[in-house]
């Protein structure tokens, strides 16, 4: 269970920069650059509904956003710490393509495929490349080549599409991955 300073949380009837601090402040960092409150709200509502009279709603969203990306970061974690790729240089490829395909399908059923969905194919694929051992940058370069220009927003991609996105993800991180490891004699 999420544990946040709900009074920490109590935002004011208008709003500005400084309520994201607030939201920083209550939750921690591990909140931000995340699920964008998903896009199951109404148009042009926002995260914020006006009025002071509101501030409890606020807080709701808030904190049911919150929960939801939490939920979404342990699933990650889950899936990572799941993943067993052999120590031998050819048998390395099959569960790394393996993953990247389910972290693609749990992003499709965690977005719905709505705005930007991909972004977040991006990140989970470059954070499950990153916890196998390649570096940052060319872990997200890997995963942004791979998705951008293939997956687009509003639209969940056909089996051809993912299969050749994930495919080219897959060899491109299986030779980075077999790049890493010799450099560090294994």
């Amino acid at each position: 269970m999420i544990k946040l300073n709900k009074a920490a949380l109590r935002l004011p009837s208008r709003h500005d920069d400084n309520d994201i601090e607030l939201i920083r402040a209550a939750v921690g960092d591990w909140a931000w650059g995340g699920w964008a409150w998903r896009g199951d709200l109404p148009p042009k509502e926002g995260l914020f509904l006006e009025g002071y009279e509101r501030v409890d709603e606020n807080t709701a969203r808030i904190i049911a956003g919150l929960a939801e990306w939490r939920h979404y970061l342990e699933r990650l974690e889950r899936l990572y710490e799941e993943a067993h790729i052999p120590d031998d240089p050819v048998g390395g490829r099959q569960p790394i393509a393996a993953m990247i395909a389910r972290l693609v399908t749990l992003v499709i059923e965690e977005t719905g495929c709505d705005d930007a969905w991909y972004g977040y194919a991006i990140d989970a694929v470059s954070w499950f490349l990153q916890h196998i051992g390649i570096p940052p940058i060319e872990a997200a370069t890997i995963a942004a080549t791979s998705f951008e220009g293939r997956f687009e927003s509003w639209i969940e991609p056909d089996a051809a599409t993912r299969e050749s996105a994930v495919g080219d993800a897959a060899s491109a991180a299986f030779d980075a991955w077999r790049r890493v490891r010799s450099q560090e004699g294994r």
